[in-house]
């Protein structure tokens, strides 16, 4: 029998390829990560605190699964060594015995026709070097398959192989977008990133702005807050004045311990804007390079390289980062070159998103367009009635996805009012689209429909990445780990179900579609139904 090849490093790649192995042999995980440890942004990206939302007064859970396999073993923070290395180590237990491929990423795609399909793909070794770009290697590999799911956050097998993707918001009204983002390019500003950094020095100090815990079964700390002092201490606004025109925010703060006991914490409070999330540096003058991007957008390299620079040699940024509570005797851990430990990887917060049909691209397609719309996630219902925006998801449901419509910010003047007030979270998102939201939007989860995981040309391709067939507006809903992980456990099931039954996925029929759902409830223990929510405490 033939490969199930998954393309990724991030945790909806590892859940694709867990799912598979159980339920088929010969799974082979492709990890372009310039580490070889598998997680990206939620390990080697310092991202180690889970971004969880209870649904309901009863506070339930409705991402199981796979990702409730992690939130059982380390909960919603985490040591990041701790968790990459369950990640390998699981998939290359003998029970599933997953082929990876560390440190390697793809130069071409081999592709076939009747149905239209990819058939193989080469790859060869990558690595950073001493400039801090991640470059190519030596060694190379060419790995056939029957399926190929691209778990990536760049889209990279996705938008290669169907030219229906769009870029960052491109499919927001045009009312929405500034001239540039607007036209017949296909092309948008993508969310904000972020750099991940390590601190010592923080103190439990939970205030009216600043939240700290513990996690009751691990014992691991967080944080999170500051959005008062964000919007009015003189410091922070000092240093945003100053710096968000060149690309660097402060923002509010998330932050948890390494692990339990550990001194060290992983902070998420630096917002880093016009990258592009496509864009390599070894990918220059190739065809994975994109053909068009934004003005003044960087490469994923040059805004790892600058921001890291920024942190080291622009003492303000610690000096803003002391004035939220708990943070006043904070420092940077600092490697043995001087420089503050930072993520590996960027956390890239968007890039592609597929659509239905790449001859109706345009702006205000976000409800047209895509098989999650934007009306679809921000007015899901609370069962499955026929009345709901998301019912007819239904059927062929896979999962249900659900968080805040957290819609970061694409340039610096989203955080800023036409009064010069900073803005964060539901006031920030209706200064970009409207009166659209409050702070707790969506009210419900919604059904995904297995559809989302297709391009709609390329029979053998499952994508619950980056790159679903998702809006960018409910991107800003299913772009947590939680949620990726739920399409990452359809994807591999439904791998495996057509693999075994020699059927391309675009063209699953009904009876192997049930198939997918009965082993997804069964044997990954995936939530399906809304009624079937978990109560959790976190």
């Amino acid at each position: 029998m033939g490969n199930v090849v998954v393309y990724g490093s991030d945790f909806m790649a590892f859940s694709a390829a867990a799912s598979a192995a159980r339920f088929t042999d010969n799974v082979i995980l492709i990890s372009p990560s310039p580490i070889a440890k598998l997680g990206g942004i939620g390990t080697i990206g310092g991202q180690n605190f889970f971004d969880t939302r209870p649904w309901g007064q009863d506070k339930k859970q409705v991402q199981k699964g796979t990702f409730k396999q992690l939130l059982d073993l380390y909960g919603q923070f985490y040591n990041t060594d701790t968790m990459a290395n369950y990640l390998s180590n699981y998939l290359t237990s003998s029970s599933l015995n997953v082929t990876i491929y560390h440190c390697y990423d793809i130069t071409s795609v081999t592709t076939v026709s009747n149905p239209y399909r990819i058939s193989a793909v080469t790859i060869k070794s990558i690595s950073r070097n001493s400039a801090g770009n991640i470059v190519w290697g030596t060694s190379t590999q060419t790995i056939t398959g029957d399926i190929f799911i691209d778990a990536s956050v760049e889209g990279r097998l996705a938008r290669t192989v169907n030219s229906a993707v769009t870029t960052g918001r491109y499919d927001w009204p045009s009312n929405t977008l500034d001239t540039v983002e607007q036209g017949t390019n296909y092309v948008a500003r993508q969310q904000a990133a972020t750099l991940m950094f390590k601190v010592t020095g923080v103190v439990d100090n939970t205030t009216s702005d600043m939240i700290f815990g513990e996690h009751d079964d691990t014992h691991v700390k967080y944080a999170y807050g500051g959005t008062s002092a964000y919007k009015n201490n003189s410091v922070i606004k000092s240093f945003n004045n100053a710096h968000a025109p060149s690309g660097y925010m402060i923002k509010p703060v998330n932050a948890a311990q390494n692990g339990p006991g550990s001194t060290e914490w992983w902070v998420n409070a630096f917002l880093i804007f016009d990258v592009d999330g496509r864009a390599n540096f070894r990918d220059f003058n190739t065809s994975f390079y994109p053909s068009s991007t934004i003005s003044g957008y960087k490469t994923t390299d040059a805004a790892w390289i600058a921001a890291r620079n920024f942190l080291k040699n622009e003492s303000s940024y610690l000096n803003a980062l002391r004035q939220y509570d708990g943070f006043s005797q904070v420092d940077f851990v600092y490697d043995s070159d001087g420089y503050p430990v930072v993520g590996e990887v960027l956390y890239i917060r968007e890039t592609v998103h597929m659509s239905m049909d790449s001859s109706l691209r345009g702006n205000n397609t976000e409800n047209t367009n895509y098989q999650i719309t934007a009306n679809e996630s921000l007015n899901a219902g609370s069962s499955a009635t026929s009345s709901a925006a998301d019912y007819g998801n239904y059927a062929n449901r896979i999962g249900l996805l659900y968080y805040y419509a957290d819609v970061h910010p694409y340039k610096y003047t989203d955080l800023r009012s036409n009064q010069g007030e900073y803005l964060w979270s539901a006031d920030s998102w209706n200064d970009m689209r409207g009166n659209m939201f409050t702070s707790d939007t969506p009210t419900n989860p919604v059904y995904a429909p297995y559809e989302c995981l297709l391009s709609g040309y390329v029979a053998n391709l499952l994508i619950p990445g980056y790159a679903a067939n998702i809006s960018s507006l409910s991107w800003g809903e299913a772009r947590v780990f939680p949620n990726l992980m739920v399409l990452g456990d359809a994807a591999g099931v439904a791998a495996a179900v057509c693999k075994n039954n020699d059927t391309q996925p675009l063209y699953i029929t009904q009876t192997l579609m049930q198939d997918v759902q009965s082993k997804l409830v069964n044997t990954i223990h995936a939530c399906l139904d809304k009624d079937q929510a978990w109560i959790v405490s976190l």
